[in-house]
C-alpha cells in the first residue's frame, strides 16, 4: 500500500540524485565518464556493504534473487550508464537526457505487465508531465548535436535501465530488504570498478580533493539516493509510482547547474525551464495522489 513515507523517500531520492552531479562534475578534471564513475562509486559501495552486513545474515536468499541483483546492478550502473554517457556525448544533454529518462514510461509498462501493478489516469498524466517537463528543462540548454544518434543511444539506455529497475522492483516486492540489496550491489561495484579506480587514483595528475569530492557526490547518487529509492519501493509496493517521482532528478540538476555554475538567478532562466519545472512538480503531485 502506498504510504506518505514512501512518497517522501522518493522525493529524497530525487533530490539526492539531482544534487550528486552538482557536487562531482566540477571535480572530474580530465576523467571521462567511465573513469569518473569508477572513482566516485567506491566509498558509497563500501558504506553500502557496511550497512547491509548487519542484515544479510538474517535473510536467506536463493540463487534466483542473487542472480537478479547481479544482473540488475550490471545493467543499471555499468551498461546503462555507459550508453547514457554515449547518448549525451552524441546528442547533447538536450537530447540524450530526456530520451534516456523515458525509462520511467517503460518501468510503468513493465510493472503493469510483469508485476501486476495498476495504472490510473492520474498516474498516466503525472508520468507524461514529468517526462515532458524533463524534456523542456533539458532542451533549454540548446546543446543539440546529432539528434538521431542521441535518440538511438538514449532509447537503448532507457530500455536497459527499465529492465534493471523492474528486476530490483520484483525483488523488493518479494521482500528482499533494501539493506541486503545495497550490500550485494556494493560488492559488485567494487569488483567491477575497484581495480580501475585503484589504477586511476595512482595517477599523479588526480588531486586528492577531486577524489574526495567525487566520492561525496557518489554518496548522494549511489548510496543515499538509491537507498531512499529502494526503501520507497519496499514500503509502497508500487514500483511505477516511486520511479516516476524519483526520476525527475535531471530537472533539478540542470536548473541548479545553470544557477550555480553560470552565476544566474531564477529570473534569468529561459521560459521553457520554468514551464518544465512546473510540469515536473504537477507530475509528481498527480503521481503521488493517483499512483500509477
Amino acid at each position: 500500500m502506498t504510504t506518505v513515507g514512501a512518497v517522501i523517500l522518493a522525493i529524497v531520492a530525487m533530490a539526492s540524485w539531482g544534487l550528486a552531479p552538482i557536487i562531482y562534475k566540477p571535480f572530474m578534471g580530465t576523467l571521462d565518464g567511465l573513469r569518473a564513475n569508477a572513482v566516485k562509486n567506491n566509498l558509497a559501495a563500501v558504506l553500502g556493504i557496511f550497512i547491509g552486513a548487519f542484515y544479510v545474515t538474517r535473510v536467506s536468499l536463493d540463487v534466483l534473487s542473487v542472480t537478479g541483483i547481479v544482473v540488475a546492478t550490471i545493467m543499471n550502473i555499468i551498461i546503462g550508464d555507459v550508453f547514457y554517457m554515449e547518448a549525451i556525448r552524441r546528442g547533447g544533454v538536450s537530447v540524450g537526457t530526456p530520451v534516456s529518462y523515458t525509462f520511467q514510461v517503460f518501468v510503468v509498462l513493465f510493472s503493469w505487465l510483469l508485476l501486476g501493478e495498476r495504472i490510473t489516469i492520474l498516474g498516466i498524466l503525472g508520468t507524461v508531465c514529468v517526462v515532458v517537463g524533463i524534456f523542456l528543462v533539458s532542451y533549454s540548454l540548446r546543446d543539440v548535436k546529432d539528434v538521431l544518434r542521441g535518440v538511438f543511444f538514449g532509447l537503448i539506455t532507457a530500455l536497459i535501465w527499465a529492465v534493471g529497475i523492474t528486476i530490483y522492483g520484483y525483488l523488493l516486492k518479494e521482500e528482499v530488504p533494501p539493506e541486503v540489496l545495497i550490500f550485494l550491489r556494493g560488492i559488485i561495484i567494487l569488483l567491477v570498478f575497484g581495480p580501475l579506480a585503484f589504477h586511476i587514483m595512482k595517477r599523479k595528475d588526480i588531486k586528492p580533493r577531486n577524489i574526495i569530492m567525487l566520492n561525496i557526490g557518489g554518496l548522494f547518487g549511489i548510496l543515499i539516493g538509491s537507498f531512499a529509492y529502494y526503501y520507497a519501493v519496499y514500503l509502497a509496493d508500487n514500483l511505477g509510482m516511486i520511479t516516476v517521482i524519483s526520476s525527475a532528478s535531471p530537472a533539478l540538476s540542470i536548473v541548479l547547474s545553470q544557477l550555480i555554475f553560470r552565476e544566474g538567478t531564477m529570473l534569468n532562466l529561459r521560459w521553457d525551464t520554468y514551464v518544465g519545472l512546473v510540469l515536473v512538480v504537477i507530475g509528481i503531485f498527480l503521481t503521488a495522489v493517483g499512483g500509477v
